[in-house]
């Protein structure tokens, strides 16, 4: 009984082993570990406006060496600049559309508030 016993243990351990194995060999080349991957993740509410803002681009630019810290702060001040014009632009031009199109301010702004989130 002892001996029936101990071959029923080997071939268990064994299944398990090659069970374990098997799982190695298919994880360890999705396992590949970047630079990225080290970085702290980014919040969500920032990767959606992360088109607007382009400071960790500009870091991850900087340190990577592909424009100096002088360029990175041009370019910023530049992106600044052209988005307070680009708001002032927007403002002249939703004032005038009362003028322009005959309909009430009230009304225009009830159009382009934004979306409001559904409750179910």
């Amino acid at each position: 009984m002892t001996q029936v016993t101990t071959t029923l243990r080997k071939k268990i351990i064994a299944l398990a082993f090659t069970g374990a194995a098997a799982m190695l060999i298919t994880a360890v080349p999705n396992a590949q570990v970047s630079a990225a991957d080290i970085r702290p993740p980014r919040p969500v509410a920032m990767e959606q406006a992360h088109y607007r803002d382009y400071s960790y681009r500009l870091q991850d630019m900087v340190r990577d060496g592909k424009i100096s810290e002088q360029q990175a702060l041009k370019l910023n001040k530049a992106l600044k600049r052209f988005h307070e014009k680009q708001a002032q632009d927007r403002k002249r031009f939703m004032q005038s559309l009362p003028e322009r199109t005959g309909i009430s301010q009230d009304t225009l702004k009830e159009l382009f508030a934004p979306p409001r989130k559904h409750r179910d």
